[in-house]
């Protein structure tokens, strides 16, 4: 009986474990390192800064934290490279954390409407499916704002949000755009000579290859003007990814020069925190699967009930088989003494 709840206690604390293991993370700094690697695969030259890790002390004022170092990570900026044969593609990486969702994305819409910008793809995940509250949310965004607003979006960015991680990268495409532009004009000038040729062509075979070549031609030119365009549209509409995570508190910096006794007194509120989180992962969970918890309770209390019945109903039948053995015994020895 002790082996059989023993096992069952086991089981219910291994599926309890494994439920709060399998709740969504709300630590800021996983989600920066994963998108610290993000960056934009291009091609050709590459003009690459990055600032990694740019995270403020706990309860800093967001804004007058990113103040400080706004404009100061900005690379290439879209004005100021003025040579001829410079096409640059300009992208970021942005990692923001908010103890409001809300606000947080609310003034994100702003600033890309104001900057003239649109959202090219929005993803959100607003908890896994058992969450009682709004404890975890995350979304990822792709912006896309004129050149000529890039670095405007991101200072705006910078200081109104709790940006904790941010790298930004300008693609040199000039030399792949105008190869392909060079490319498209000779495709062109041999569509004019091939359609001259086609109108005067006096033989079916002449006509027929003529044709082929010409739809060879029409295909290429379209490969090279659908190139083009892309080009155009990455040069003229910078690319910003942006992700938001709601967090219970702002993460420091790593850059800090803390103490021994700091930096166990950090670990110890963090360790506190978290294990806070878990008692209330925990109760949520039972919360969720209270239904299932009391079935399984009955069956278990019914389980335990029919066993021990058992039990004791063996006991008082071996009890009442000993007593009519013992009766019988004494029946036959008393026959023996009478004979």
């Amino acid at each position: 009986m002790k082996k059989f709840m023993v096992i069952l206690m086991a089981l219910m604390f291994t599926l309890a474990m494994a439920a709060c293991g399998g709740s969504a993370p709300s630590s800021g700094d996983a989600q920066a390192e994963e998108s610290k690697g993000s960056g934009y695969s291009g091609f050709g030259n590459s003009f690459i800064a990055e600032s990694d890790g740019a995270g403020y002390e706990t309860g800093a004022e967001p804004a007058e934290a990113a103040q400080e170092d706004a404009g100061s990570a900005v690379i290439g900026l879209p004005g100021s490279f003025n040579k001829e044969n410079v096409k640059l593609i300009f992208t970021a990486n942005m990692a923001v954390q908010t103890l409001d969702f809300d606000e947080a994305e609310k003034a994100l819409y702003s600033m890309v409407e104001k900057a003239g910008g649109y959202f090219e793809n929005i993803t959100q995940d607003n908890g896994n499916y058992y969450s009682t509250d709004d404890s975890y949310r995350y979304a990822s965004y792709t912006v896309r704002v004129p050149s000529e607003k890039f670095s405007e979006f991101i200072d705006s960015v910078s200081g109104g949000l709790h940006v904790v991680n941010m790298s930004q990268n300008a693609q040199d495409v000039g030399q792949a755009y105008f190869d392909t532009e060079r490319r498209l004009e000779t495709l062109k000038n041999k569509h004019d000579r091939l359609e001259a040729l086609l109108s005067q062509a006096s033989t079916m075979t002449d006509i027929i290859e003529l044709e082929t070549a010409l739809s060879d031609t029409e295909y290429q030119i379209e490969q090279f003007t659908s190139d083009l365009q892309r080009y155009d549209s990455l040069i003229d509409y910078s690319t910003v990814y942006v992700s938001i995570e709601k967090v219970s508190e702002y993460s420091t910096a790593v850059t800090e020069d803390l103490t021994f006794g700091q930096r166990l007194m950090r670990s110890i509120q963090r360790g506190a925190s978290n294990f806070g989180a878990w008692i209330e992962s925990i109760i949520n969970w039972i919360g969720y699967y209270a239904i299932q918890l009391i079935i399984l309770a009955v069956i278990i209390a019914l389980i335990v009930r029919f066993h021990v019945f058992s039990r004791i109903g063996k006991l008082f039948g071996g009890k009442k088989k000993q007593e009519r053995y013992v009766l019988i015994k004494k029946g036959d020895n008393k026959e023996e003494e009478d004979k």
